[in-house]
């Protein structure tokens, strides 16, 4: 499954990244920081911007 996640850098949207990428789901997370995921994975990829672009 395709996810995209707002927040990621938050707790929540860290858990859900976290589960997301284990159950084997490709994950597009949204974020102002990208620095601030710590996550490397195949299945993972990082969009940088603001919610209001």
């Amino acid at each position: 499954m395709n996810i995209t996640i707002f927040g990621a850098t938050g707790a929540i949207g860290q858990l859900l990244t976290q589960f997301a990428l284990e159950n084997g789901d490709i994950v597009t997370v949204y974020v102002r920081n990208p620095e601030k995921i710590k996550q490397k994975h195949s299945n993972l990829r990082i969009v940088t911007g603001e919610l209001t672009n």
